[in-house]
């Protein structure tokens, strides 16, 4: 999918809307849909271009990849290279709430468990259907998107596509499936730590949030 994008952007602090050890993310300016992804080091660099490269496997396997935001090309900037991208959003343009916002946050568990509960379990779905592979599976990075009809789905954002020399999750279902499997347990283990650890809400609900989300990790398996 091509999108119209500007010869030259220019950046500015003020706009960016997320920051990693490798890359910088900018909101495009006067546009509520997209944003600049730029790297600032090595390590930027080539996360950057492990996604476009993943992006491109997607499409060319013919897979549903609506999870993950769309890729629209390169642009120059005044801070450098960047790359645009979809910004994930609601429906007026603001910030999504994560999933890390919910489990941390009393009033919004109370407010979203159900759907947050839902959505998740439907992400995992969607991952193993569609062979969606991540290096990693924050709740940071899992977006709870408003959409003008009302109905609010969960999108991921970062560290898409397999870090490996020859990445065999890309072109094998079995690999595919065991690759998300980990990984999914992998982030059931990262809830259980940030439980403990006092980073999330003490409360029953969290507790049964990260029990539904077990008892997915082990019926993946069977």
């Amino acid at each position: 999918m091509k999108y119209p994008i500007d010869d030259f952007v220019e950046l500015s602090e003020d706009i960016v809307i997320g920051r990693g050890r490798h890359k910088k993310c900018y909101k495009y300016p006067r546009r509520d849909d997209l944003c600049i992804k730029l790297a600032y080091n090595e390590g930027g660099a080539k996360d950057i271009e492990r996604e476009i490269r993943y992006l491109r496997t997607l499409k060319q396997k013919n897979k549903d990849y609506s999870v993950l935001p769309e890729y629209y090309g390169a642009v120059r900037t005044n801070l450098g290279s960047g790359h645009v991208y979809e910004r994930i959003c609601d429906w007026d343009g603001q910030d999504c709430l994560t999933l890390m916002d919910v489990i941390t946050n009393s009033g919004l568990l109370e407010q979203y468990y159900d759907l947050a509960l839902r959505e998740t379990k439907n992400l995992r779905r969607i991952l193993l259907d569609n062979e969606i592979i991540t290096m990693d599976l924050f709740p940071v990075n899992m977006l709870l998107q408003k959409k003008s009809d009302g109905n609010v789905i969960m999108r991921l954002i970062n560290d898409m596509g397999s870090g490996s020399l020859l990445p065999l999750s890309y072109y094998s279902s079995w690999f595919a499936r065991k690759h998300i499997i980990k990984h999914w347990r992998r982030f059931v283990s990262d809830l259980e730590r940030y439980k403990r650890t006092g980073r999330l809400c003490d409360s029953n609900l969290v507790d049964g949030f990260i029990s539904e989300m077990k008892k997915d990790s082990v019926n993946q398996c069977e």
